[in-house]
């Protein structure tokens, strides 16, 4: 197999870091796949923007750099990679094997149908409206309506290549623009149901993976998932504040 035989946990670990595994598990499975391919020393370094590993092995140091420009939230991706790391390790896949497998994963599709998502997110709203306490079939249905347009939005602007942040800030204007005409918008359920849309792009998995990193010590890729988080938060409440200051008349209704 020669010195190329590293690019296999190097693919894993690409792959891991663009679909947002934290660091911990992608230098985790470099190292672990190395040594199955009979590396003496592994030494990684992952951030969130790339990947550095040296390999030893017949007395030679193999020196690997991967550069991430684009990441996104893909858990089933990251699900399949430990599978297949867990099985190569254990004997249970050969080289081949394995980088067929990677190869695959790395060219699939990351998420659902628009179709599937619009869906699941208008469920998803649904049960976050009847969490806040709405119960009046109007209010729900309106709740359900604005996940599934917080999903098309999404999406939309996604596949346009708009950057992650402006994305967020023209969802939640157009959300909370949208939630101030319907028929509710002089009631106080107006705020649950824009609410019920706008958990659906919190950064909820980044959060999480951000306390992870900095509880194991990665404190560099903690801290900078920590401030992406922290903008996309600032810029969905910029977006619907923007709204709300817009459309000044039918705020003032609201309350």
């Amino acid at each position: 197999m020669g010195k190329d035989r590293f690019q296999l946990p190097m693919l894993a670990g690409e792959i891991l870091l663009k679909n947002g595994a934290e660091i911990f598990r992608v230098e985790q499975t470099i190292e672990r796949m190395a040594l199955a391919l009979g590396a003496q020393r592994v030494d990684v370094m992952a951030v969130l923007s790339g990947i550095q590993a040296s390999f030893t092995a017949d007395d030679e140091v193999y020196t690997y750099i991967r550069r991430i420009r684009n990441r996104r939230t893909g858990l089933s991706l990251i699900a399949k990679v430990n599978h297949v790391s867990r099985e190569f390790c254990s004997g249970n896949l050969t080289f081949e094997q394995a980088q067929k497998e990677l190869n695959l994963i790395d060219a699939s599709p990351t998420h659902s149908s628009s179709l599937k998502k619009a869906l699941a997110a208008g469920l998803g709203a649904l049960c976050f409206s009847l969490l806040f306490g709405l119960r009046n079939p109007l209010p729900l249905i309106l709740a359900t309506l604005n996940g599934s347009l917080a999903s098309i939005f999404v999406d939309f602007f996604s596949t346009k290549g708009w950057p992650e942040y402006l994305t967020t800030f023209v969802t939640g204007f157009l959300l909370a623009s949208l939630t101030l005409f319907y028929p509710i918008a002089s009631h106080l359920d107006a705020d649950r149901v824009l609410l019920a849309a706008l958990f659906l792009i919190l950064p909820g998995v980044p959060l999480s993976t951000t306390i992870r990193e900095l509880t194991n010590g990665d404190l560099i890729s903690g801290t900078a998932r920590l401030a992406e988080t922290l903008i996309t938060l600032i810029t969905i409440a910029a977006g619907v504040y923007t709204a709300f200051t817009i459309l000044q008349g039918r705020f003032n209704a609201w309350n």
